[in-house]
């Protein structure tokens, strides 16, 4: 995997995370195994 394409994974796992803060999609639970589901990608 090279550097521009893991800042672009980076950037858009940001930007995910943005907007579930933005519209509180998710409860505190919720939010975890999402952000476990990307970790682990």
């Amino acid at each position: 995997m090279g550097r521009a394409t893991l800042e672009k994974e980076i950037l858009s796992c940001l930007q995910i995370n943005k907007m579930i803060i933005d519209n509180s999609l998710f409860d505190k639970e919720q939010l975890k195994q999402a952000l476990a589901e990307v970790l682990v990608k």
